[in-house]
């Protein structure tokens, strides 16, 4: 298929465009390190010194479980996550946010204690051998394939230009 005079234009607008959507995720997902470290903070502190005016964020910081904090945070990490992968070109940018979300789902089931039944206790299974695949599928078929593709582009280098 010939090329189109206009595909080197669009091809430029979309790296540029994944190229601010690099910038944009990894700030929100700053912002969302920073919050929860506030939030851990501010609950820690809470043990110390609880104010004499509590408002509701006080009280919640209260009876939310610290692992249910970072996993709500982790989980929308995941989903910033998912967001960016559709401005990159290929679909291998899926596996981490699944891990990243299933690990959110994990911290949250852990932290309520009204799910440590079988059933829960099935589902931490589940979702952990779940997260161990797809920590295989990305070793073998994403962060393997580009290693071998590395390391043959480089032999391929390292041969004398005369033969």
């Amino acid at each position: 298929m010939p090329d189109r005079p206009n595909d080197k234009k669009w091809a430029e607008r979309f790296k540029r465009c994944e190229r601010i959507a690099w910038r944009l995720k990894t700030g929100l997902q700053m912002l969302i390190g920073v919050s929860i470290v506030a939030l851990l903070a501010a609950k820690l502190g809470l043990h110390a010194w609880v104010p004499p005016y509590v408002p509701e964020l006080w009280d919640w910081l209260q009876k939310t479980p610290s692992l249910e904090i970072v996993g709500a945070a982790l989980a929308i990490s995941a989903a910033i996550e998912l967001a960016y992968m559709l401005f990159t070109p290929g679909p291998d940018e899926a596996v981490e946010p699944l891990i990243t979300g299933i690990s959110a789902t994990v911290l949250i089931v852990i932290s309520r204690e009204d799910q440590w039944h079988y059933e829960g206790i099935a589902l931490i299974v589940a979702l952990t051998a779940s997260a161990g695949f797809l920590f295989w599928v990305r070793e073998q078929f994403i962060v393997g394939a580009h290693a071998r593709h590395r390391s043959v582009r480089d032999e391929g280098a390292a041969e004398p230009r005369g033969r």
